[in-house]
């Protein structure tokens, strides 16, 4: 008999506490629960990856995609990027920001590169604004 798993309830939730190291609550249909050492709790698809993928191709790769890492610049990528920000994509622009910075970061930390010129790219942007939804009754 095959083995399933019941989704996770509201009470799991909120009963999952921290260990010493991360661990996951799956749900049964492909969804996680990442829960951290911090108490930290984060939803986690399987799709995570491809998800970031998708959106360097889309908004990243057709203007720097052909450059050596050690040769992108930070007017490079915020020309890419600004695009999205006269668009209104903030939330977008803050997340490509995000991934730039942190391929960087790994690049100059396994020293495919020697410094990290997107430190900080996020300044250039507007910060997105928050958007508060009321409650359903």
């Amino acid at each position: 008999m095959a083995n399933t798993t019941q989704p996770l309830t509201n009470t799991q939730v909120d009963r999952s506490k921290p260990r010493d190291s991360e661990y996951k609550l799956g749900d049964g249909h492909g969804l996680f629960l990442a829960i951290k050492p911090s108490g930290k709790k984060t939803s986690v698809s399987p799709n995570y990856a491809e998800d970031i993928w998708c959106s360097l191709e889309l908004h990243i790769f057709p203007s720097i995609g052909g450059l050596p890492i050690d040769r992108i610049t930070a007017p490079l990528v915020i020309k890419a990027i600004k695009q999205l920000e006269s668009q209104g994509s903030l939330e977008t622009v803050k997340r490509l920001c995000q991934r730039v910075n942190e391929i960087m970061i790994f690049a100059t930390n396994t020293g495919i590169t020697t410094s990290n010129p997107l430190t900080g790219i996020s300044i250039a942007f507007p910060k997105p604004g928050k958007a508060f939804l009321p409650a359903i009754c």
